[in-house]
């Protein structure tokens, strides 16, 4: 299914096909995108947070869980990298 985004008032309509194969082209070639280098910085930004007070003692749970699971998805990820090119190397 194509979308498309209206230029005046910069709405995405799904039902709409984009006016060009160029627009449908730039889409996809715009896309967003995350690394691991991203996910780390994330990771520093709220372990900076947690040192700042930014949040509240009945958040800091949830904050820590969450920080917790991507610094293991992190770790697994380096590992596996690690792995994949001592592999690649012998």
């Amino acid at each position: 299914m194509a979308v498309a985004k209206n230029k005046e008032t910069n709405e995405v309509d799904e039902n709409q096909t984009p006016t060009s194969k160029s627009d449908e082209t730039m889409a996809k070639s715009q896309a967003p995108g995350l690394d691991l280098n991203d996910l780390a910085q994330m990771l520093n930004l709220v372990d900076l947070a947690i040192d700042r007070g930014a949040y509240k003692r009945n958040e800091l749970s949830d904050v820590i869980s969450a920080a917790t699971k991507l610094e293991t998805f992190l770790d697994f990820q380096v590992k596996a990298r690690t792995n994949q090119e001592s592999q690649g190397e012998v």
